[in-house]
């Protein structure tokens, strides 16, 4: 509801956000990291506000699980698909409430590559890439993690900073048996980071 402004740090708020102990690779002490990004959390909230379809009444649901953030609301993916927003610095051409993402963005409650920057924050902190789940008509949900999935994908990117997005992409679709094209399979392997027979 109403003012979002508001509203919306007090729902980031409630989201319980403990330290996380990781163990990085060839290392005998733990690192300590936030289960989420705060920034991250509330840019994924204020993204659900300005891109809400308002004609439907429906709801912003904010569910925690013990080692995620679901965060729902309706209306489809507007313009592209989350990947385009991923990789590329891809830019919408429309919006679909116009005036309430440009009053958001003056106030810098949402970032213009906002999908970006989310995932990033995940790929700092060595967790799992955010799910954006596509398959309910008229909604869109996505999922942010705060606990490892694979420790040998948490690992690989402890030991390589350096790796490019399109190539964590790639993995994480790996540690959650998810298909990958013919061509990331190759890149991958000759990174070294993969190996056997796919899928």
């Amino acid at each position: 509801g109403l003012p979002f402004l508001l509203n919306t740090n007090r729902v980031n708020e409630r989201i319980r956000n403990v330290q996380v102990r990781m163990l990085p690779p060839n290392t005998f002490i733990q690192t300590e990291i936030e289960k989420y990004d705060r920034k991250a959390v509330l840019e994924a909230i204020h993204n659900c506000v300005a891109h809400a379809a308002y004609r439907t009444g429906a709801r912003i649901n904010v569910i925690e699980r013990g080692d995620r953030v679901t965060l729902e609301n309706a209306g489809s993916f507007f313009d592209g698909t989350p990947e385009d927003y991923v990789i590329d610095t891809r830019m919408p051409k429309k919006y679909r409430n116009p005036f309430l993402v440009n009053a958001m963005t003056q106030l810098n409650m949402i970032d213009r590559m906002g999908i970006q920057q989310i995932n990033l924050s995940q790929r700092r902190r060595f967790l799992p890439l955010p799910d954006y789940d596509l398959t309910e008509a008229g909604a869109v949900k996505l999922t942010i993690y705060g606990a490892v999935i694979d420790t040998n994908y948490s690992e690989q990117l402890m030991e390589r900073t350096d790796l490019p997005l399109e190539d964590v992409l790639a993995l994480d679709r790996v540690q959650k048996k998810m298909p990958i094209s013919k061509e990331a399979v190759a890149r991958l392997r000759r990174a070294h980071l993969i190996e056997g027979r796919s899928p």
